[in-house]
């Protein structure tokens, strides 16, 4: 079986403003040595990975039922959205994907994202799974963030 490539489009998405990386390194910025922050961030990245109705913008539900906001990097006033709206693409292959597939599907991305971010979700088959975020503001050096996860206790 091989594994071909199909394109979801998330119209109208809230996207965090990412506090700007000054380094390489993730613990350059104080805002990322903030494990709420960060893990606020991963789980912003799985409800975009699901296509979840609570990033969107003309999102309507009741907030008595879901509290969920954007997360917020702590350079925003507290008047202020912690986001702004823009269309989001989901790329996704389903199927045996050997690792020199990823690392050229990496690669791509990388570069198509230079002055942006991007994330690469990779699910293995043993409930293990890795995402890798870049994030880049203009006139910075890039910063990756990781996530490991793993049912393995």
């Amino acid at each position: 079986m091989t594994a071909t490539p199909s394109d979801t489009t998330v119209s109208a998405a809230r996207v965090p403003i990412f506090p700007a990386a000054t380094n390489s390194t993730i613990l350059s910025t104080t805002v990322y040595k903030d494990e709420i922050f960060v893990s606020e961030l991963e789980e912003w990245i799985s409800l975009a990975c699901l296509l979840s109705p609570r990033i969107q913008d003309k999102d309507t539900i009741d907030p008595f039922l879901c509290r969920y906001t954007v997360p917020d990097g702590g350079e925003t006033d507290i008047h202020d959205k912690n986001y702004h709206v823009d269309d989001l693409v989901k790329t996704r292959w389903h199927g045996f994907v050997p690792a020199s597939v990823v690392r050229r599907i990496f690669t791509a991305a990388k570069k198509a994202g230079r002055e942006g971010w991007f994330a690469v979700r990779v699910h293995g088959f043993r409930e293990e799974a890795l995402t890798v975020m870049k994030l880049r503001a203009e006139g910075t050096e890039e910063t990756f963030l990781e996530w490991e996860h793993s049912a393995r206790l």
